[in-house]
């Protein structure tokens, strides 16, 4: 069961950055180790799938098999788990990081349009534990 579908994103969604008023550059929330499937969507319709490593309200890491760009904006698609009960996350990030771990990428990203519901889950899933 799926517990909230956010509004419906488009093309032109990524081409302009609709970051929410209380981002900064440094981390604001806490983080918590979360493995979830997680689906990205370059701009150029490539799609790849991998699992999130941690979460928080404001930015995700993840490991991909492919390496994305610094600034990329991206369309992801969140299968998360918690509390007994599914739920999915549809939002466009902008790629922070990207480093070579083994044979994976791992990959920061920051929320550049995510809804409200999506991120009062997340908020609430990291407020159990969070990690250094």
């Amino acid at each position: 069961m799926v517990a909230s579908q956010p509004t419906e994103l488009n093309e032109a969604d990524f081409l302009e950055e609709k970051a929410p008023a209380n981002v900064e550059s440094r981390r604001r929330y806490p983080r918590k180790t979360a493995r979830w499937r997680i689906e990205v969507q370059n701009t150029r319709k490539l799609i790849f799938k991998g699992s999130t490593l941690n979460v928080s309200q404001d930015g995700i890491q993840f490991s991909l098999q492919h390496g994305l760009a610094t600034g990329e904006q991206i369309f992801i698609t969140i299968s998360a788990f918690a509390q007994g009960m599914a739920f999915e996350i549809k939002c466009i990030a902008k790629v922070c990081h990207c480093t070579i771990s083994g044979s994976l990428f791992n990959i920061g990203v920051q929320f550049v349009r995510i809804d409200e519901k999506a991120v009062n889950f997340l908020a609430n899933y990291t407020a159990v534990t969070e990690i250094g």
